[in-house]
């Protein structure tokens, strides 16, 4: 099977973060089912080729090259088409719009547009379903919802790693030598809005002992106008000590969050690795206009939240919206703990498979038909 996977880069980290999780997911799947590299191979585009070399590693390309993985750049789509390497499958991340003449090449092939995550229910409604083919003799193009429940795309699971770069990170290793003991430990991917720095002076005010790892980035940059000098250094203010954290691939990152007691994300990427990580967090949503993305963070809440501790899911809920920090802090350890427990419950629900494998499952019935 040959597929093509398009990303054109928006949100910095998370459209690529994705994007490069599926095309590592897909890769590792179709060679686990024994096909030859020949007969078997993905193409991942992108319009930021050394972000995807940064967010995944080299190692990490290096393992998935050998196993047929191509990247490529996205201008490259339209010259690199031949009659042989025509793709079964392409799939456009976010509605990113194909080349258009790639798209006019690709007739025979199947197309997909893998849609943002969200836990709005309307999702279960048009998942799998088909628009009209914007091209004589083109296949439909059919929508495909990541979600949480089985009448979705489902997640993106874990990946098994390929090397013990994480464990072994020469960057993790010191930062980590920052931790103080008996401080809470906090990782901040964040948009760098004003509600942070309202944290930020509200953690300094109520005297908590914290080191907070703050991420490459927005975050740094709204910590350095906050300090209102260079941010390149771990400084200590009061209890809090603020470790500016460098640019790290994704197994860095997912290292990161499973050592923190609190991380604040951000996107979709970030955000689903968190929950991976059982561990309380902070979704900082991404703000769209008439503040539509408050609903998505309700929506998400609503199938987040537990059902029978009505006061830990209101601590939750002053959590997740930037309540006041008093309201929320002292029940960070029950919040841990049911943040364990609902990693336990994602994990159950895609014991049959995760998006990646359901994607597959999505795929091979459509090439059947077509």
């Amino acid at each position: 099977m040959r597929i093509d996977i398009f990303c054109k880069v928006v949100d910095n980290y998370g459209d690529a973060g994705f994007s490069w999780r599926l095309t590592r997911r897909l890769t590792e799947i179709l060679a686990s089912n024994h096909f030859t590299v020949n007969e078997n191979k993905v193409r991942l585009f992108c319009d930021d080729i050394p972000l995807i070399k940064k967010l995944a590693g080299e190692a990490i390309i290096a393992k998935l090259m050998s196993l047929g993985l191509r990247i490529e750049s996205w201008d490259h789509a339209e010259q690199i088409i031949k009659p042989n390497e025509m793709p079964e499958v392409v799939l456009e991340t976010f509605s990113c719009d194909l080349p258009e003449l790639y798209l006019t090449q690709i007739t025979d092939s199947l197309l997909i547009n893998v849609e943002y995550l969200s836990a709005e229910p309307w999702i279960e409604d048009m998942h799998g379903l088909a628009t009209l083919p914007s091209l004589p003799n083109q296949h439909p193009r059919y929508f495909y919802y990541p979600g949480f429940n089985n009448r979705t795309g489902g997640l993106l699971g874990p990946s098994e790693p390929f090397s013990t770069d994480a464990n072994n990170s020469k960057v993790l290793n010191e930062l980590f030598k920052e931790i103080r003991t008996e401080s809470s430990v906090i990782s901040i991917f964040n948009y760098g809005e004003n509600n942070f720095i309202d944290f930020l002076d509200q953690l300094m005010n109520q005297g908590t002992k914290a080191d907070l790892f703050i991420c490459y980035g927005k975050a740094q940059e709204a910590v350095t106008k906050w300090l209102g000098k260079p941010f390149n250094r771990p400084i200590d203010l009061d209890q809090i000590r603020l470790i500016p954290t460098p640019f790290v691939n994704q197994e860095e990152y997912d290292a990161l969050l499973a050592r923190c007691d609190l991380n604040w994300v951000r996107g979709e990427d970030s955000f689903v690795r968190a929950q991976w990580a059982a561990k309380p967090f902070i979704w900082d949503i991404y703000p769209q206009e008439d503040q539509v993305h408050l609903e998505k963070l309700d929506a998400f809440l609503n199938i987040y939240l537990p059902k029978d501790n009505l006061q830990l899911a209101q601590k939750i809920i002053n959590m997740m919206k930037n309540h006041a920090v008093d309201t929320w802090w002292n029940d960070l350890s029950n919040i841990n703990s049911y943040a364990q427990e609902w990693a336990n419950t994602l994990h159950s629900s895609q014991l049959d498979a995760d998006l990646g494998v359901r994607i597959i499952n999505f795929i091979k019935p459509l090439l059947k038909k077509g």
